[in-house]
C-alpha cells in the first residue's frame, strides 16, 4: 500500500498553555505556571492520533472497535525506548512558522550563530566535545551558550523565494498571565482558599502566522481537510486545515529551507542544526555541541488504563547546533 502526503496548518483561536515539565515555580511567595511557545513534537503527534480516530468515528474505548483502533494509530503511547508501529501514521516532519502566504518561515536563531557587516555566519570557534556520563552511557553535552551576538534577534526569516536570511525582531506572539484556580485544592481547605490560586502564562500565535508541518498516512486514510483540536494545559481551541499534496511539494519546501541555511551560514565545520527538539542516541560523528537542553517525560497509557509518566528524558532544544 501506498502513502499520501499532507500539508498541515495549524492557527490558534486562543491563548494556550503548554506546559513542560519545569512549567511551575513554586514557593512561598510564587505560585506561577510557565508556557513554551510552540507545541512540542511529542503534543503534535498525540493531537494527530486523536485527530485520526475522531475523522474515522473511532473515539471511545468500546471493545469493538479496539482493533480498528490500533490498525489506524497503533496500541501503545509514544516511547522514547521504543521502535513502535503507530499503524497508518508513517511520520510527522518538524513544526515551522510561517506566514500566513506561506512565503516566509521563521525558525529559531542556531546557538552560535553571529552577525558582524558581512552578515550572519556560524563561528569559526573551536568548542569543547561532548562527554558520555550517566546510566546506560546517556550522552549529556557540556552547555556553551557562547556570548553569541545575535542583536537581540530570537527568530530568523527565511524568504524562500530568495535565499535571504534576515533577524526577525517584531513579536511572533502575544502573551497574557492568566489566573487559574485549584479546585481540589479550594474544596478541600476552604480557610486557606488563597493558595487554590495561581497564575498561568499563556501566548497565541499572531493572526499573520500559522504554524505548519508535514504528514504522512496510509493512502486509504480518511481525514477531515477542516476541524477544531484542541491543544495544551486548558484543551486551548486551534484551527487546522489539511491540503493533500504531492511528496515533492514537501521536499521542495524543505530544501528551500536547507539551502538558505548552507547558503548564508558559512563554516569550515559540517553541522546538523536542530529545527525542534531533538532526542539523540547515537552520537558517534558529533565533535561539537552548542546547545540548550530541557527535561521531559511522556504519559504512557494501554487500552484506556490510567496515565502513568515515564522516566525523565533529556532534549536538545530547537536550535542547538
Amino acid at each position: 500500500m501506498g502513502s499520501s502526503w499532507y500539508k498541515v496548518s495549524l492557527s490558534p483561536i486562543e491563548f494556550y498553555h503548554l506546559g513542560n515539565e519545569h512549567s511551575f515555580r513554586r514557593n512561598k511567595d510564587t505560585y506561577f505556571a510557565s508556557s513554551d511557545q510552540v507545541p512540542s513534537q511529542t503534543s503534535i503527534f498525540g493531537m494527530i492520533r486523536y485527530f485520526l480516530l475522531k475523522s474515522n468515528d473511532l473515539l471511545g474505548f468500546d471493545d469493538d472497535k479496539k482493533t480498528q483502533r490500533e490498525k489506524l494509530i497503533g496500541s501503545k503511547s509514544f516511547s522514547y525506548d521504543l521502535v513502535q508501529d503507530f499503524g497508518k501514521i508513517k511520520q510527522i516532519t518538524s513544526l515551522q512558522i510561517l506566514s500566513s502566504d506561506g512565503k516566509k518561515v521563521y525558525i529559531k536563531r542556531p546557538n552560535n550563530l553571529k552577525r558582524d557587516d558581512n552578515g550572519f555566519k556560524i563561528t569559526d570557534q573551536q568548542f569543547e566535545t561532548y562527554e558520555v556520563t550517566g546510566e546506560n552511557s546517556q550522552v549529556y553535552f557540556k552547555d556553551f551558550y557562547g556570548k553569541t551576538n545575535s542583536d537581540g534577534a530570537e527568530y530568523l526569516q527565511l524568504t524562500l523565494e530568495t535565499k535571504m536570511l534576515e533577524p526577525f525582531e517584531n513579536e511572533l506572539f502575544a502573551r497574557t498571565v492568566k489566573t487559574r484556580v485549584n479546585k481540589v485544592e479550594r474544596l478541600e481547605n476552604k480557610k486557606k482558599a488563597d493558595g487554590a490560586f495561581f497564575k498561568v502564562e499563556m501566548y497565541q500565535l499572531r493572526p499573520e502566522y500559522i504554524f505548519q508541518f508535514f504528514l504522512e498516512v496510509d493512502d486509504d486514510v480518511h481525514l477531515a481537510l477542516e476541524d477544531i483540536v484542541f491543544l495544551g494545559s486548558y484543551k486551548s481551541a486551534f484551527k487546522i486545515q489539511l491540503e493533500k499534496i504531492e511528496v515533492e511539494k514537501k521536499t521542495e519546501f524543505e530544501d528551500k529551507i536547507k539551502n538558505v541555511l548552507t547558503d548564508k551560514l558559512s563554516g569550515k565545520t559540517p553541522f546538523h542544526f536542530a529545527l525542534s527538539d531533538v532526542y539523540l542516541t547515537d552520537t558517534k560523528d558529533v565533535s561539537f555541541s552548542v546547545n540548550s537542553k530541557r527535561e521531559t517525560r511522556n504519559l504512557s497509557t494501554q487500552g484506556g488504563t490510567e496515565a502513568q509518566p515515564t522516566d525523565l528524558k533529556l532534549l536538545y532544544g530547537r536550535g542547538s547546533v
